[in-house]
């Protein structure tokens, strides 16, 4: 395995490893993403499927999609466009500004939600006005050639986030195995990262307090599919 610092698009954070044998630009991990670039007037087209389950009371059931193509401008730099949707089904979970109410559809456009929310508790938090965080992250990734095109590895997902006026307001450890093929023209790339371990702030339904359990989730299960043309 060859092993390389590179670093990531997410302020603050800094990721390890990149396995040999593998083409530019290819999703090895599930979060942990090399710095390698496609070359100079290729494609590539990437689709992702997340499914994030488990809030600790409830029902919370999230399908997140990723859909992105990359084109090598030149041979160090790429350029991306994608498109995020998501899917959710949840019942009997208040959570102030995060889950207002009961939802269930299959799948729209991730946005934001920036308007009031008619028929929610008087008491209940739900601001309309920009929020200044500041979120840091920490990757780190191994993987090893078992068979010809088929990797096997592990990964760890470190995030914290603090506001300008609480301080740290959450944390979260996410670890698991990762199963990864790659071919001529297609890969793919199966994660299971389950939450270890977290702390801050906690939601009124929940009973564990060794997780953060508002913005993640007990399970997360990822497929990413990528092409090349």
């Amino acid at each position: 395995m060859n092993r390389r610092l590179v670093s990531r698009a997410l302020p603050g954070s800094a990721v390890l490893a990149s396995p040999s044998g593998t083409l530019a630009d290819e999703g090895v991990f599930g979060d942990v993403r090399g710095s390698e670039t496609l070359p100079r007037g290729t494609w590539d087209f990437e689709q992702w499927f997340t499914s994030r389950t488990d809030k600790g009371t409830g029902t919370y059931q999230a399908l997140d999609t990723k859909t992105e193509f990359d084109y090598g401008v030149t041979d160090r730099l790429q350029a991306s466009a994608a498109l995020f949707g998501l899917g959710i089904d949840t019942q009997v979970i208040r959570i102030d500004a995060y889950v207002p109410k009961d939802e269930k559809y299959p799948w729209k456009p991730a946005g934001f939600e920036g308007a009031p929310i008619a028929g929610l508790p008087a008491d209940f938090e739900w601001p309309t006005h920009p929020e200044l965080e500041i979120e840091v992250t920490a990757a780190d990734g191994v993987s090893y050639g078992f068979a010809p095109n088929w990797f096997v590895g592990a990964e760890f997902f470190y995030q914290t986030e603090h506001e300008t006026e609480v301080g740290q307001e959450c944390w979260s450890l996410q670890a698991g195995p990762t199963l990864h093929y790659g071919g001529r023209q297609w890969w793919a790339t199966l994660t299971w990262m389950p939450q270890l371990h977290g702390g801050g702030t906690f939601h009124d339904g929940q009973v564990d307090t060794s997780l953060h359990l508002i913005e993640k989730t007990k399970q997360e299960i990822r497929l990413k599919v990528g092409y090349y043309f």
